[in-house]
């Protein structure tokens, strides 16, 4: 019962996303970029818990297979880094900065009408809070410290 309601939940939401999209790119019906968004965001994370749900161990897999192996997942993550590490060195861009500022206040609301990211300013509030505290810094203190390092990274330091 619980599975036919999972898997048609998430078909829904799946066409759901379609349909959106189609009206995001076709320029109608009033949908902007961040519908798109929060729709992709909910129907990969109902997805994702769905699948873990219904998740049934493998008895005819065998134990060195290669998408079980620590070893893949180690050589998944270097490719990963190797990908990725010309944009590391990067440091925050432009609105970044705005970001961090609106997240040292705990202003995790939306910025404008198609930047609403809840989540990633709440974990970033959470680390300057944190760091903060075991600083024992005020915010202010913190916040200006914060800039001085980024704009130290940025700089090439």
């Amino acid at each position: 019962m619980f599975a036919r309601a999972g898997c048609g939940l998430v078909l829904v939401l799946g066409l759901r996303l379609c349909y959106l999209l189609v009206q995001y790119v076709a320029g109608n019906g009033g949908v902007q970029r961040f519908h798109v968004e929060s729709a992709a965001f909910l129907l990969v994370i109902l997805g994702v818990a769905f699948r873990l749900s219904r998740h049934v161990p493998d008895e005819t897999a065998t134990p060195g297979s290669p998408l079980r192996s620590p070893l893949s997942l180690l050589v998944l993550v270097a490719l990963a880094f190797g990908i990725y590490w010309p944009a590391l060195s990067i440091g925050f861009l432009s609105d970044d900065f705005l970001l961090v500022d609106r997240a040292s206040t705990w202003s995790v609301g939306a910025v404008n009408l198609e930047l609403f990211r809840p989540l990633p300013l709440s974990v970033w509030a959470l680390f300057l809070q944190n760091r903060c505290r075991r600083n024992n810094n005020s915010r202010a203190e913190h916040r200006a410290a914060w800039y001085e390092c980024l704009a130290h990274n940025a700089a090439g330091g």
